[in-house]
Formats: C-alpha cells, sequence, structure tokens
C-alpha cells in the first residue's frame, strides 16, 4: 500500500489534529520550514521518545526517501504513519507556499 501524500495536502493537514514531523537537519529547518512542522531531524529520531498513537503522523525530509523509509518503519511498529512524496524541494515547487 503506498502512504505516500501530495505535496498539495499540505496545505489541509496544518490545522487538523495530527503529528507533522520534519525530519531534515536542524540547519535546514531553521533557515526555512512549514508552519506547525516539529522537527526531529532523522539522525536523532531513534532517541525520540514520544510519538502519539492516537494521531496520524506526516513526515516530511528534503526529498521524500527518508519520510519514506521512516514512514514504513513507523507502520511496522503501528503507527498511522505518512510521507510527503517529494518532501520539501516538491513543496517548494507549488505555486503557493505560504506556509513558511
Amino acid at each position: 500500500m503506498n502512504y505516500a501524500i501530495n505535496p498539495l495536502e499540505i496545505y489541509k493537514l496544518v490545522n487538523k489534529e495530527v503529528y507533522l514531523v520534519d525530519i531534515r537537519e536542524y540547519n535546514d529547518f531553521r533557515h526555512l520550514h512549514i508552519k506547525n512542522f516539529v522537527n526531529i531531524p532523522y539522525p536523532q529520531f531513534s532517541q525520540h521518545t514520544y510519538l502519539p498513537k492516537n494521531k496520524a503522523i506526516y513526515i516530511i525530509c528534503q526529498y521524500g526517501q527518508k519520510a519514506k523509509q521512516l514512514c514504513q518503519y513507523l507502520r511496522q511498529n503501528h503507527y498511522d504513519a505518512y510521507y510527503i512524496d517529494g518532501g520539501f524541494q516538491a513543496f517548494l515547487n507549488l505555486p503557493s507556499q505560504k506556509y513558511y
């Protein structure tokens, strides 16, 4: 099953009861990020102790591959996880990125 979310769907997510995670490096996140996303850099993700099991988790990385891998891992561990297809780069290519 495919758990990829089109970058256009981000606009619908920012005001919902979901957990939004940006796994890019801290400096990249600090420079530019999407509203309401929490930064948990990929190398430190396994050390992060709290992930909600009662909310959908949406993951974004730079290009989509790491987020896809992490999504698969989380799903194997019974989380309701999805990833943003194409990552932050795909989001930047959208006509309007008003959620910075």
